[in-house]
């Protein structure tokens, strides 16, 4: 049987054993590189953001397909719609444009790969990715919304 003090050193090792154990990882994001698939599955759906003067709607089917527009909100006219195929490599997001309609607004033509998007994160609701010919300080956010 232990006495008093004895207890007491015990209890005191235990909770100094604990602490050991979870102090490292106190104040650090375990951040867990996702497989491909894991990329796909939280992909698909419909996500909004905005960059420079744009509103940027991606909508990422599970077929493989996407829909994306940008739209000037002070200007109606001032849009582009793309649409193609994507698929996820590398943690990338690889988009072959199909159709285009950018009156006078962008330089794409159908059959373009555009640059690639590098995944910095993704889960339910957001997405952190930029353009692989981009600093990743030029990163955007995407919000997912309901279709």
């Amino acid at each position: 049987m232990l006495s008093n003090p004895q207890r007491l050193s015990v209890a005191i090792l235990f909770v100094c054993f604990c602490l050991g154990l979870t102090l490292p990882a106190i104040g650090q994001e375990k951040t867990k590189k996702l497989s491909d698939g894991e990329i796909t599955r939280l992909l698909v759906g419909k996500w909004v953001a905005y960059r420079d003067k744009f509103k940027l709607t991606f909508e990422v089917k599970k077929d493989g397909t996407y829909q994306q527009e940008w739209l000037d909100p002070k200007c109606q006219d001032n849009k582009a719609a793309f649409s193609g195929k994507w698929k996820v490599a590398n943690g990338k997001i690889a988009i072959t444009v199909t159709q285009v309609d950018a009156p006078g607004v962008f330089n794409v033509k159908v059959g373009d790969k555009v640059p690639k998007m590098i995944i910095i994160s993704i889960n339910k609701k957001t997405l952190n990715a930029f353009d692989e010919d981009e600093p990743k300080s030029k990163a955007t956010t995407w919000t997912r919304v309901k279709n």
